[in-house]
């Protein structure tokens, strides 16, 4: 069952109502994900198949969720809420989570089955603040991951392929961002949502990837929405079984009410304030002239 972005939108409609709170939105959704298997070499005898080995690897499977709010501005401690869930030896589970509060929302599942189509994971997260505040802020982060290569996974790969096969993944990505509110002051909301697949040979070699981003544009009411179909592939064109790492992600952040940050070198407010320390320090250096030049004269 997928978590629709369209419930975050109802419920940013439902405090548009009010118009104390501001929000930002995120979603990061994939759908109808699985794998074909291709056989490269129908004469060998041997049939097509993928099998998974999460049992002999450190691959594990995540669900991370964060809800901040509290000071923005360094004037205090932020409260937290979340959850975190992982297994190891494991991928592609089955687990939903969800943690609410008045200022912000993570959730984020995983459910289905990669042999038929069916798996389909999700991240998303709400984030909310008084307009009346000048200091508090929300901010919320949610990562899916139900296939993840460790740092220790080197040399246990969690694909088997049989020999002249390719895998073929494929399935429905949809990534939402969404600003309901533009700049108030030094403060904005802003949101991006992504998600990566990236396949590797036993080499630990990247055969191939997916990327997908979106975000929103600060200072200004925006929202995003793109979908995409997703296709990768895997190919062992040897005659012997070869193994492989896969790592799947789905992420979003978004922060609402954050304070703009200091501007860059090179911007038109610290180049005023360049030339207004230069001419300071010409008025010093005329000063000082004139006081040499007076002390001469004496």
């Amino acid at each position: 069952m997928r978590l629709k972005f369209g419930s975050l939108v109802a419920a940013a409609v439902a405090l548009a109502g009010n118009p104390s709170w501001a929000d930002v939105l995120g979603s990061a959704q994939l759908s109808h994900f699985g794998y074909t298997l291709v056989d490269l070499n129908p004469h060998d005898g041997i049939a097509p198949a993928l099998s998974f080995t999460p049992f002999g690897t450190q691959a594990a499977s995540i669900l991370s969720g964060r809800a901040y709010a509290g000071p923005s501005l360094g004037l205090g401690q932020y409260t937290q809420s979340g959850f975190t869930w992982s297994t190891s030896f494991a991928v592609f589970p089955e687990v939903r989570r969800e943690v609410a509060s008045e200022e912000a929302m993570v959730g984020g599942h995983m459910s289905g089955s990669v042999t038929d189509h069916t798996f389909t994971a999700g991240a998303q997260g709400r984030g909310s603040n008084t307009l009346a505040s000048q200091t508090q802020a929300s901010e919320f982060d949610v990562g899916a991951l139900p296939v993840r290569r460790t740092d220790d996974s080197e040399g246990f790969p969690v694909l088997s392929v049989t020999p002249y096969t390719q895998v073929i993944w494929t399935g429905s990505v949809l990534l939402e961002v969404e600003n309901t509110l533009g700049r108030r002051r030094n403060r904005f909301e802003q949101a991006f949502s992504q998600m990566s697949l990236e396949l590797r040979d036993g080499a630990n070699q990247v055969v191939d990837r997916f990327y997908a981003q979106v975000s929103t544009r600060k200072y200004q009411v925006d929202r995003v929405s793109q979908a995409w179909d997703l296709q990768t592939s895997f190919i062992n064109n040897t005659a012997e079984t070869q193994g492989g790492y896969m790592d799947l992600v789905l992420h979003t952040w978004g922060q609402s009410f954050r304070p703009a940050p200091i501007p860059e070198p090179g911007t038109p407010w610290l180049m005023l304030c360049g030339a207004g320390v230069l001419a300071a320090t010409l008025r010093a250096r005329k000063q000082s002239a004139v006081l040499i030049s007076t002390s001469g004269a004496a």
